[in-house]
This record gives structure tokens, C-alpha cells and sequence, in this order.
């Protein structure tokens, strides 16, 4: 014979299971609905993602386009030292190592034909230069001064040029483009 305590448990399990299906399938509905509105605002932000993937890859191709034709524009500038009438883009050049004893000397280091077009001052004992220049370039990471070079000149030697006016390459900086 099954003593009582073990009908007793056998009840009270079977109507603690009822309870919890019966708890289960009241919150059932609400879970389903917070289910389905977390898979529309999922769905959404997968809507945003992908639309703001599409807007970064024009401005992306954007800036391609634009940067080339940059580039293209000061790789076919030439420098004409008698013209007066057209803008020129100059910059700051300081001798550190005072190799330079004149502009004629700086002119013929830089491929400037005439150095009338470049102003020399002295300050704090240090020479400053300032000389015409083909362009600027900002420095995106892993950039060497040869594929600088490759963008502005069409002899590849020039890119002792770029080491000799600039100091360092460094990322997210600019560099001063000379002559070639």
C-alpha cells in the first residue's frame, strides 16, 4: 500500500507543474511580443547598417575620385619662375644643417630656375627660406616617400627631394611637395 506522504508528494509536484504550464502560458503571449518587436527594430538597425554602408562606400569612392584628380592636377604642375600672374604655392624651408650658403644654392638643390623667387631671412641665427613649391600631400599610414613620389613626379629619383625638404614622414601629417 503507498503511504500517504508519497500521495501527498505526488500531488503537490503534479500541482506545482500545473502551476508553472499555467505561469508559462501567461507570460507566453508577452514573451512573443517582445520577441517580435525586438525583430523589427532588429530588422531596422540591419536597415540603417546597410544604408550607412552604402552612404560611407560613395563617400569613399568620393574622396578616391576627388584625391586622384588632386593628385593628377600637382603631378602636371610645373613651375615657371617669371610668370607673375598665376598663383604659387610657397612654404617655409629652415637649413638646419646650414648646407645651403645662398638662395642660388637652395634654388639649384630644389630645381628652381630662378632663385629671385625665393626669399631668405635670417632668425635667431637660423636661415628660413621661403621657396615655391609644387603642392602638399597628407601621409595615410603605410606611405613611403617613393609612393609619394610616384603621385607628384615623373622620376622616381625625385623622392630625395621630399626627404631633403621634410623632415619626417609621419601619418596624418602633411608634407611639402618641391619641384622637381
Amino acid at each position: 500500500m503507498v503511504q500517504r506522504t508519497t500521495i501527498i508528494t505526488i500531488i503537490s509536484v503534479f500541482g506545482l507543474t500545473l502551476f508553472l504550464v499555467f505561469l508559462f502560458l501567461i507570460q507566453k503571449a508577452a514573451w512573443k511580443q517582445e520577441n517580435d518587436a525586438l525583430k523589427t527594430e532588429l530588422d531596422s538597425l540591419k536597415t540603417s547598417s546597410q544604408n550607412l554602408a552604402l552612404e560611407f562606400e560613395e563617400k569613399v569612392e568620393q574622396r578616391r575620385i576627388s584625391d586622384s584628380l588632386m593628385h593628377r592636377k600637382v603631378y602636371d604642375n610645373y613651375f615657371d619662375a617669371y610668370d607673375a600672374q598665376n598663383f604659387r604655392l610657397y612654404a617655409l624651408y629652415k637649413d638646419t644643417e646650414r648646407r645651403y650658403g645662398s638662395t642660388s644654392s637652395l634654388a639649384r638643390a630644389f630645381n628652381i630656375e630662378n632663385s629671385n623667387s625665393i626669399k631668405s631671412n635670417s632668425v635667431l641665427g637660423e636661415m628660413w627660406y621661403i621657396i615655391p613649391v609644387k603642392g602638399v600631400h597628407f601621409v595615410e599610414k603605410k606611405q613611403t616617400w617613393t609612393s609619394i613620389a610616384k603621385k607628384y613626379y615623373h622620376n622616381l629619383n625625385d623622392s630625395t627631394l621630399l626627404k631633403t625638404f621634410n623632415k619626417e614622414l609621419k601619418p596624418n601629417r602633411f608634407v611639402i611637395v618641391p619641384f622637381n
